[in-house]
């Protein structure tokens, strides 16, 4: 179904009473017209003013109604007029778009409220003034030409908001329309991001300043600036142009049900996991990048005041709009990580009946899957990714999939804490300092992999070193030597480096020594938690979620049995490297006892079993 007929149908074929509620919830200053349904543009536009039943003019897409409804300007991929006025802009005003251009409306990216994507079993989040109710979006979704096709949103038996088939639906054919469809213009990306600096100069200079590191944060920084200007209202005197993110944002749940945004104790339920030192990561560095944005921005008058001034900007902000980036973004061809409204509404199934495509110039499509059929009333998935393990899934979705076979488990590791090499290791090697262990589905087969282990586990006395060297700039470089060769280069690589070195099984048992222990140290932190029935008084107390509890208990019983796998499979490679070593060692020995008198040979086998690592 066409965009056309499906606003056809929405405009002519229902009731006009059922949407004039949820269109004055949405846009409390617009005004319904009796015989359409359509508000009627009010407010302080500058431009001319269209009722819905006026004929409308060309080039102008039915999504611009009025000033509360449609941005100002668009943050899209589109067009932006080169010669709009600067007092435009810095006082949000919304001139009429030039001929042949995009309203402005039909902009920006949505992300649907009442979707968790993160599907935290049926957790609705809190509740603000800002906020808009889920009936209301609907209504935003017309207004910004967002096409649902035999589904609906509604709220699912235990995982929130969802979408759901309307009627029953047959399996998809190479022709088939697609079950929603949002418009290019409403994709939030980086591009969409950089359009919008053109239009608003405060934007722009707010992203000089402190964005263009990365799609996240500059996503973050937008998501922000809407949020605030969200919750100041109408009546503030100054804020940045209104988009249909604006709006969207009031939809979106607060808090986000991933760990970053658990209270305090319910953090601790993760401790023995392997999101404890991640969380701790995490937290350290939304508070850095919040603490330099305030740095970099409080020296710019309008940001100062649009911040800071009014006390209405704080940390938790931050950290809300980095959750709402990590469990609605998706890696889209040709656009890259973006998030896009309506999609996030679609939960999450290790068996999903629907997958999403980049549809061209025409946005982004949602479509049945090949063979797939869903019947009225039934639920429609998509995949956040099959082969994500659990602690990816709650870290970024705040949920476990019960029904993945993904089992996997990344684990932080620390250098020896007396290494005098330790940072300078750290600061050589290329990503972060893990091991990854991997169990197959039988659950009989451990893999693990881990390039820093490896380096973490040699010294000067085996040949390592570093050195700081000056390049033709004058600058000074931290080099990494083995046996005096430069292998700064191949750091991420260390195990290939030790192949062929005479004490390369030294190394490797080494190296497995160390992740065993580290895994006994991990089995024992996981079990030292409290029992259940010392949790159900901070329940009651209102200290703990009983979700929070069913999450961290599932997380901990998933990593415990991959856990005690590895420390059995570690151990029994400790045993096997130990024994080979032992074995080459004593075969070595016999040899060298031809030529060596009787009891210098004794002394050296009775070394050997004294010390397997004696090189």
């Amino acid at each position: 179904m066409s965009s056309q007929n499906f606003q056809h149908q929405r405009t002519h074929g229902e009731a006009k009473a059922d949407k004039a509620a949820p269109l004055q919830a949405l846009y409390p200053a617009a005004k319904v017209d009796d015989g359409s349904g359509r508000p009627t543009m009010v407010g302080r536009c500058k431009g001319p003013r269209y009722s819905g039943t006026e004929a409308r003019p060309p080039n102008r897409p039915s999504a611009t109604l009025a000033v509360r409804i449609c941005p100002p300007r668009r943050v899209g991929s589109g067009s932006v007029s080169p010669s709009t006025p600067p007092a435009c802009i810095s006082t949000g005003r919304q001139p009429p778009p030039l001929p042949g251009t995009k309203s402005p409306n039909s902009h920006r990216p949505v992300t649907p409220v009442q979707l968790i994507s993160c599907g935290i079993n049926g957790q609705r989040g809190m509740t603000s003034p800002s906020q808009l109710s889920p009936d209301a979006f609907p209504a935003w979704a017309l207004l910004n030409d967002v096409v649902f096709s035999g589904v609906k949103l509604q709220q699912t038996e235990d995982r929130g908001f969802g979408l759901v088939a309307d009627g029953d639906l047959g399996a998809s054919e190479s022709n088939a329309s697609p079950l929603m469809r949002i418009p290019q213009d409403l994709v939030l990306s980086a591009d969409a991001v950089d359009e919008y600096s053109k239009v608003d100069q405060n934007f722009k200079q707010l992203l000089e300043a402190a964005g263009r590191e990365s799609t996240r944060k500059d996503i973050m920084l937008y998501l922000l600036c809407h949020l605030v200007h969200s919750r100041r209202g109408p009546s503030a005197s100054r804020g940045v142009p209104s988009t249909p993110w604006t709006e969207y944002v009031r939809f979106l749940p607060r808090p986000v049900p991933v760990p970053s945004m658990w209270s305090e104790p319910e953090r601790t339920l993760l401790n023995g996991t392997s999101l404890e030192t991640a969380l701790r990561a995490k937290f350290a560095a939304l508070t850095h990048e919040f603490d330099e944005l305030r740095d970099k921005t409080e020296t710019m008058p309008f940001w100062n005041s649009f911040l800071w001034e009014t006390g209405m900007t704080s940390l938790d902000d931050w950290v809300l709009a980095d959750a709402w980036y990590r469990s609605r973004c998706l890696e889209l061809p040709q656009i890259g990580d973006a998030m896009v409204p309506g999609l996030d509404m679609v939960n999450h199934s290790a068996s999903p009946t629907a997958y999403y495509e980049v549809d061209g110039t025409n946005g982004v499509a949602l479509l049945m899957r090949p063979g797939c059929t869903a019947s009225s009333g039934q639920e429609v998935t998509i995949s956040y990714g099959d082969a994500k393990p659990a602690a990816e899934m709650l870290f970024s979705y705040g949920f476990i999939d019960k029904d993945s076979t993904a089992r996997e488990l990344a684990l932080h590791l620390e250098p020896f804490p007396d290494d005098p090499l330790a940072k300078a290791k750290l600061h050589v090697f290329k990503g972060p300092p893990i091991v990854k262990l991997s169990l197959s589905s039988d659950g009989q087969t451990l893999t693990w992999d881990s390039q820093f282990v490896y380096l973490m586990c040699l010294n000067e006395e085996d040949g390592l070193g570093f050195r700081v060297l000056q390049d033709t700039a004058g600058g000074r470089q931290l080099r990494m030597l083995w046996h005096e060769d430069d292998v700064t280069e191949q750091a991420g690589d260390f195990e290939a480096l030790i192949q062929g070195h005479d004490l390369c099984e030294v190394f490797k048992l080494r190296a497995v020594a160390v992740l065993s222990e580290k895994i006994e140290a991990q089995l024992a932190s996981i079990k030292a938690g409290p029992p259940d029935d010392q949790l159900q008084p901070l329940v009651a107390a209102g200290l703990l979620r009983e979700e929070c509890i069913e999450a961290a208990r599932a997380l901990k019983k998933l990593e415990t049995e991959l856990l005690e796998a590895a420390a059995a499979a570690l151990e029994q490679q400790v045993r096997t490297r130990r024994a080979s070593i032992l074995a080459k060692r004593v075969l070595h020995a016999r040899g060298m006892a031809r030529a060596l008198p009787h009891p210098t040979a004794s002394r050296t086998m009775t070394a050997l079993h004294r010390n397997p690592y004696m090189t």
